[in-house]
């Protein structure tokens, strides 16, 4: 298995350790890299520097395309080293602001609004998904990020922001892809931890929107639209009101309530596992976020589907290793439409 890097156009080898993360809930994938601070037989230090240009392949498949964030070195009496770490394209959005005046769009898709917001650092946005109807009105916000304002948008369209490794933002859903081999104790599953935590997820969601966006209505019972969802698998029911991004209609306001619903009750019940390599099988796919797999492991009450949130492929002296963040299969969904069976296992 070969873990390439190329950086400044320059590919480097010699490295002690290496890592690449992608996730569904981050729109930018990172990496980070120890590397020799020589090459065998030179005398000059690698060069590299932040903001240098990043891809990272593995096995041959792109899938990271980016940029040095931090460099640091280091020694001691034996060794030299030096640190590589850096992110995805997306980062940009993440990092920087909207413009100080606000841009205000008036019946444009998700897909516009956020192509828009991106061609000012050279990124496109793509689709893969039906991202929902217009918005009769979206305005960036003082002070927000760029980032902060297109994911604004996908939670009112209930829909996925990831990087496609290539430099490119992809609005999406969990596409349902099978992996091909089953993760089980005792057989790949090398470590595996799980956790439960609530302290986020309620039984029931309000949401609150202006109703076409505009300030008044001249009806006070008019200017909110009211979205209600329930999490059937919550016996404390706990309530949480959230006010809309965006000026929304009763079924804008319904749906954002139930992708919160979806999405805080997934990421309230996570497990996490590691496995041998990169790949599902000898000649399978690189695990990858997006995939539901199979999994069985009695020792955590797992037994069934699960989607893959995050898969952390590195490489160290002890081999090539995957890191993977399993969530709920219905992680995502706008409606989860059976209660989970508290007596089955702790994992409920």
């Amino acid at each position: 298995m070969t873990f390439i890097v190329e950086i400044g156009g320059r590919r480097y080898d010699g490295w002690t350790e290496a890592q690449v993360t992608r996730s569904l809930e981050t729109v930018a994938g990172r990496f980070g890299i120890t590397l020799s601070e020589r090459w065998p037989g030179e005398r000059e230090p690698r060069p590299i520097r932040p903001d240098d240009r990043v891809t990272i392949a593995l096995d041959g498949e792109t899938v990271l395309t980016g940029r040095v964030d931090a460099v640091s070195v280091s020694y001691d009496a034996r060794s030299h080293a030096i640190s590589v770490e850096g992110r995805d394209a997306a980062a940009e959005l993440v990092d920087c602001s909207v413009p100080v005046t606000p841009v205000e769009w008036r019946g444009e898709t998700l897909l516009s609004i956020a192509s828009a917001l991106a061609a000012d650092f050279g990124i496109r946005v793509l689709t893969e998904t039906f991202v929902g109807a217009p918005f009769e009105v979206f305005r960036t916000e003082e002070g927000e990020t760029v980032w902060e304002a297109i994911g604004r948008g996908c939670a009112m369209r209930a829909v996925l922001a990831v990087s496609d490794g290539r430099g490119n933002v992809v609005l999406t859903r969990p596409q349902r892809r099978r992996a091909a081999v089953r993760l089980e104790r005792g057989r790949n599953i090398l470590s595996a931890r799980a956790s439960l935590d609530r302290r986020d997820r309620y039984g029931h969601y309000i949401v609150l929107a202006q109703q076409g966006g505009t300030d008044f209505l001249g009806n006070a019972e008019t200017a909110h639209v009211l979205g209600e969802a329930t999490d059937p698998g919550m016996r404390r029911q706990r309530r949480l009101v959230t006010i809309a991004e965006q000026g929304a209609g009763l079924a804008e306001a319904q749906e954002r309530a139930e992708w919160e619903a979806s999405v805080r009750a997934a990421q309230a019940r996570r497990a996490s596992v590691r496995v041998q390599g990169w790949r599902e099988g000898e000649s399978g796919r690189l695990w990858a976020p997006g995939t539901v797999a199979s999994v069985f492991d009695d020792a955590l009450g797992l037994a069934g589907d699960m989607l893959i949130a995050m898969a952390r492929q590195s490489i160290s002296g002890e081999g090539t290793v995957t890191d993977i963040d399993l969530l709920p299969p219905d992680a995502f969904q706008l409606r989860r439409e059976e209660p989970e069976d508290e007596g089955i296992d702790w994992w409920s």
